[in-house]
């Protein structure tokens, strides 16, 4: 039984997000003469709806999401570093009263609709093997916190294998250094246990929890290695008292 209803679940978000695709595309079309930067960000706006169509859908699979912290988040744009689980991390997170764009390795293009709606919202590609594409990042993250963009970074720079929160890179931690914009540490769980086995786990249960912002006049005073490593012990204490809520 849970076969089939796993089934029906995949079948359904495949056509949800095949339809979320199209009207991207178009509402991408549509706002592409008004200019790159208003087109990717009426594009990024739009893509909202991937949360709903998440959010409604894992509903009747029981799926509960449940949102903590946003009293932390600064009023202006700010650089959100989270623990990374899954696909599903992206629309949770959707759910923030803020336009937020995510830095993503640049593979990601070659994934099938997901690397796409990437492209059309305007965020921030980087080869990780590159000199010249960190330094391309670090402008491109700079002019969308300029904007009031808020940037999403998964400071693992991939997503968990095992559940555990693997160790920190230090790139977005000289990113925010060099911009001179907040970090604000978030945790997320749920994600690595609603899809065992490729299975739908029925009620599983998702917190994103937001958590005391770091300003910026503290992270241009700390050593980047220092700062790093306060950030990923705030985020790994957390983590550890909410991971088992499933």
């Amino acid at each position: 039984m849970r076969k089939v209803s796993s089934y029906v679940f995949y079948i359904t978000i495949v056509l949800l997000t095949l339809f979320f695709m199209a009207t991207t595309f178009v509402v991408w079309i549509l706002t592409y003469p008004l200019g790159k930067r208003l087109n990717a960000h009426i594009t990024c706006f739009s893509t909202r709806i991937w949360y709903c169509i998440v959010y409604h859908v894992g509903w009747l699979w029981g799926w509960r999401i449940k949102v903590e912290g946003k009293e932390n988040l600064p009023d202006g744009a700010c650089i959100i570093m989270s623990n990374h689980q899954g696909y599903f991390d992206i629309p949770i997170f959707l759910c923030l009263n803020k336009t937020l764009r995510w830095v993503s390795k640049k593979e990601v293009l070659k994934m099938v609709i997901i690397g796409q709606v990437l492209f059309m919202r305007g965020d921030v590609l980087v080869d990780r093997g590159s000199g010249a594409s960190a330094k391309h990042m670090m402008e491109m993250c700079k002019k969308n916190l300029d904007m009031g963009v808020s940037m999403v970074i998964y400071p693992e720079g991939t997503r968990t294998r095992n559940g555990d929160i693997g160790p920190f890179k230090a790139g977005g931690f000289l990113l925010a250094k060099q911009c001179g914009y907040p970090i604000v540490p978030a945790v997320i769980v749920g994600n690595y246990e609603c899809l065992k086995g490729g299975l739908v786990n029925p009620g599983n249960r998702f917190i994103l929890k937001i958590l005391p912002y770091i300003p910026a006049t503290e992270i241009e005073s700390t050593d980047v290695k220092k700062m790093m490593a306060k950030v990923e012990e705030v985020i790994v204490t957390e983590y550890e008292k909410i991971r088992h809520i499933n």
